[in-house]
């Protein structure tokens, strides 16, 4: 009996032990997330043009042909209080070849900040295969990050086109 009592005790105070480790000095260690920065505090986007659904913004980019370059563009407006921080995360097909940011080109995980009160314009070029030809409605889309809590935490631009054959084929 005593063995038991014993048992049990030593389980208590051990689960007592790594409860009190886990939870007060663990905590030691994380950041101090109630600081705001330009990253952490909250922003506003305006986006002029296109359909807003959720967090995706559909554009509709006409009719295009395969070989010629077609662009959209997308009118951003930070109307915050904090800097507006977009990220490019995702392009989802491989004939959106540029993606410029008030002329500036955009990589993969490329990051630029509007300012209050700035504006920019996003610029999507692409130029369709001659596979996508014929497609009655192709789509695509950009992925990106902000720091605007209503589009969190990926904002999708979505274009769509109607991609008609090469001029001279039927």
């Amino acid at each position: 009996m005593k063995m038991w009592l014993m048992l049990i005790l030593a389980t208590i105070l051990i689960t007592f032990a790594s409860t009190y480790v886990w939870m007060y000095q663990g905590a030691q260690a994380l950041a101090d997330v109630g600081r705001e920065d330009e990253f952490t505090t909250p922003s506003q986007a305006q986006f002029t043009g296109g359909t807003l659904e959720g967090n995706a913004l559909a554009l509709n980019g006409g009719d295009s042909r395969p070989g010629a370059e077609s662009i959209v563009s997308l009118p951003i407006k930070c109307t915050g209080s904090a800097p507006l921080k977009v990220e490019l995360l995702r392009v989802s097909c491989a004939c959106a070849h540029t993606l410029l940011f008030n002329d500036r080109k955009l990589e993969l995980y490329d990051t630029v900040m509007l300012q209050p009160g700035e504006a920019a314009t996003l610029q999507i070029k692409w130029t369709p295969k001659d596979d996508q030809a014929n497609n009655p409605s192709y789509r695509f889309s950009a992925i990106f990050l902000l720091n605007d809590p209503q589009f969190s935490p990926t904002f999708r631009v979505e274009v769509t086109t109607r991609i008609l054959s090469r001029e001279g084929k039927s």
